[in-house]
């Protein structure tokens, strides 16, 4: 990848168009379908990563999972889990409604929360109260 000038173009695709072999970036849908449509014209892997310049791995698992992708276009991720399950935000919000000077250290305290007092501000924040 070119380095980046000041106030020159950026591209937005960068991660995709890196030409190293092996930078483990995803594949772009158009490199997926070419990958598809040498695999269904009956090439075999090793030809098809030759050909493409990819890794034979990455040609073999791009053709496992054919079916499971969306017109080539990669699956979300699952991300992270919630640190607070809907409970504990909604016994957050009922406590801070009642106790509307209480502080964020405080909030944690009587509701034993093991979260940050950010997270709790954040809750509290969308709600439209500020402490």
């Amino acid at each position: 990848m070119p380095p980046c000038t000041p106030l020159g173009p950026a591209s937005a695709n960068a991660r995709v168009q890196k030409k190293n072999k092996t930078s483990r970036l995803e594949l772009s849908p158009h490199k997926r379908s070419v990958i598809e449509g040498l695999h269904k014209a009956g090439c075999f892997a090793q030809r098809i990563s030759e050909i493409e310049d990819t890794l034979h791995s990455t040609v073999c698992d791009t053709v496992k999972l054919l079916n499971t992708r969306p017109k080539g276009h990669s699956l979300p991720r699952s991300g992270r889990p919630p640190i607070l399950t809907k409970v504990e935000k909604r016994s957050i919000i009922r406590f801070v409604h009642e106790n509307v000077k209480a502080t964020y250290a405080q909030v944690k305290q009587q509701l034993q929360l093991n979260c940050s007092y950010d997270t709790i501000r954040r809750i509290v924040r969308k709600l439209g109260i500020k402490k």
